[in-house]
């Protein structure tokens, strides 16, 4: 989108009058699109390591800054409320990475935790 579509854009938005705004209804999602969400399977995630290496340095680079690992949490919504999308099975893995500080490369690697199969699981259970 060139700059100039951008700024009709907004101002189409800008000029629309609330009365023109209608709402739909949000409907349930079908069952084969909720099956092929298939809530055993964990979701592909971004692991920063800003939040996940210890020794994580403000003033250095980080070449790659983010690995992608297989997560369960409930951002799916595969679970009913007073339940949790947890990891039933889990392998580490290893993030190779460099970390570049004045001037100077390190190669670097962390251990991070890899999901493999979800389930749901009652808040009390575990």
């Amino acid at each position: 989108m060139s700059f100039t579509q951008l700024i009709l854009a907004v101002l189409l938005v800008a000029t629309t009058s609330w009365t023109d705004v209608t709402c739909k209804s949000v409907q349930p999602l079908k069952k084969e699109v909720w099956n092929e969400l298939n809530c055993n399977k964990p979701q592909s995630r971004l692991a920063y390591l800003e939040d996940e290496y210890h020794d994580y340095n403000s003033e250095a680079v980080y070449l790659p800054h983010a690995a992608v690992v297989q997560y369960c949490d409930n951002s799916l919504g595969c679970c009913r409320k007073g339940h949790l999308y947890v990891a039933t099975k889990e392998e580490k893995m290893t993030f190779a990475f460099q970390e570049i500080l004045h001037g100077t490369k390190m190669k670097k690697e962390i251990e991070l935790t890899n999901h493999l199969r979800c389930v749901c699981q009652s808040i009390g259970s575990h």
